[in-house]
């Protein structure tokens, strides 16, 4: 909110607030204190990938154009003779009616002249935010392209260790690198720890690659049979036979778990695109809309000027609650709601407009005035 100075008046510090889906929402109240005053500069900082630092924006200050308020007349309290001259005036049923002019729709919609510098600030705040953030995965994302590509090649150094141990005689130890070369293929690959990993766990997700079923039975086959010697000593020829068998898979699974990954990371990219698209096309389609809504908002307004049945204040409430749903917020439309239930004689409906509408227009007189006149004309007692 606004600094308390000697510029502007808080006019309500402590505010209940309001909830609107995940949000709660406070509304604060000031008054300028003298003409010439101007709502100050706004800072946003954001991070600037090119200097990598943490850099401020500014907003231009707004100037604001200050119109003395005239005094409350007598005649402006509830139950007193209207004056003609008035622009506000006390209908014969006690309430003061308001005009698309004296409370505009049009004031309660957010000025996209006044807040494009700000959502211009917000957004450059934004691509600030995703841009270092870019830059702090980049270091992750290189460590883990480096391991993909790597991948093979460790594969190949174990199994070149297997061909070793068994050189040595040692066949037991022959197994369990050709096992490693296929675990540590998957692991680097896929982004996973080898250790802990199963043959059920490979094999599942082995189902989901690009693998023909000949390779897949291959590789079930391999891992089978160590899984069935390692309790035994082994033979130089089933160690030569488990390395071969390794060699020919190699080739076939890293170019399906890169496939893979690539497939991953552009569904990913294509989905990120196709949200901020359509982020930027509602943003659009929302301001188009508010801009009809204000229009149709008018003319109920002027409306309800016309009518004289109960029939046609409670069409003209209905209409002017189904703009409020479709994106209008603020005191001029629950003013005119509440005054369209009023001249329906639904003065329950009236008194809880008005209400909503205190949340926004705390200090209005003429809004006090009707609620206070819906509650006294309402059946029953009930409690301001």
């Amino acid at each position: 909110i606004l600094r308390e100075d000697n510029s502007f008046e808080v006019i309500d510090k402590n505010p209940v607030g309001r909830i609107e889906g995940n949000s709660k929402i406070f509304t604060y109240g000031v008054r300028p204190k003298t003409e010439g005053v101007s709502v100050p500069e706004l800072v946003f900082t954001t991070f600037d990938p090119k200097t990598e630092s943490f850099v401020e924006i500014r907003s231009k200050s707004i100037p604001l154009e200050i119109v003395e308020a005239k005094a409350l007349l007598p005649s402006d309290i509830v139950g007193t003779k209207p004056e003609r001259s008035l622009s506000i005036q006390a209908d014969s049923s006690g309430i003061y009616q308001g005009t698309a002019e004296t409370y505009p729709i049009r004031n309660e919609v957010p000025n996209l002249k006044l807040w494009s510098g700000i959502a211009g600030a917000s957004w450059l705040a934004t691509i600030g935010f995703v841009g270092f953030a870019r830059i702090r995965s980049r270091a992750q994302a290189d460590e883990t392209k480096q391991r993909r590509n790597k991948a093979k090649t460790i594969a190949l150094q174990k199994l070149a260790n297997a061909k070793n141990a068994m050189e040595a005689g040692d066949h037991h130890q022959s197994r369990v690198f050709v096992r490693q070369s296929i675990f540590e293929l998957f692991a680097n690959s896929l982004q996973l720890r080898s250790e802990g990993l199963t043959t059920n766990e490979i094999l599942s997700k082995v189902e989901s690659l690009a693998l023909s079923q000949m390779h897949q039975e291959s590789l079930r086959e391999l891992l089978q049979s160590i899984e069935a010697g390692q309790y035994g000593g082994g033979s130089a020829d089933d160690s030569a036979q488990l390395i071969q068998k390794a060699e020919a898979l190699l080739t076939p699974i890293s170019v399906a778990l890169q496939l893979a990954t690539r497939k991953g990371s552009k569904s990913i990219t294509t989905a990120t695109i196709f949200c901020v698209v359509v982020s930027l096309q509602s943003s659009l389609y929302a301001n188009d809309q508010s801009q009809a809504l204000i229009a149709d908002g008018a003319a109920l307004v002027d409306g309800l000027q016309k009518a004289t049945s109960t029939d046609e204040f409670a069409k003209l409430a209905v209409a002017l609650e189904d703009i409020r749903e479709r994106g209008v917020k603020g005191g001029a439309i629950y003013f005119h709601i509440g005054n369209a239930w009023f001249r329906a004689g639904q003065y329950g409906k009236a008194i809880l407009n008005y209400r909503f509408a205190k949340l926004y227009l705390p200090q209005d007189a003429y809004l006090d005035a009707n609620l206070k006149q819906a509650m006294a004309t309402a059946p029953g007692t009930l409690v301001s």
